[in-house]
């Protein structure tokens, strides 16, 4: 099952990223820009590319931009990848 299978029930979608960035991030040794943290999602976990071209609605890539409301002072996972 690929991360573009895994939904925790009753949470959006971008919360089933959290473990698997920090993972990615750990790997990469605490840091890592997002262009190599999202490929490392994909590669990692096969994220099929029916999934990478899914859109929210306003043209933007739904995995690319998982938690765009996140308020720029949030510590979660999504936050550190922002560009």
């Amino acid at each position: 099952m690929g991360l573009d299978d895994q939904k925790i029930d009753g949470v959006p979608q971008f919360v089933s990223y959290f473990v698997p960035i920090i993972e990615i991030m750990r790997d990469l040794g605490g840091q890592g820009r997002p262009r190599q943290i999202f490929e490392e999602l994909i590669k990692s976990y096969d994220i099929s590319e029916s999934f990478l071209s899914l859109t929210n609605k306003n043209g933007g890539s739904k995995f690319e931009n998982p938690n765009k409301d996140c308020p720029k002072s949030c510590r979660c996972p999504c936050a550190s990848i922002r560009g």
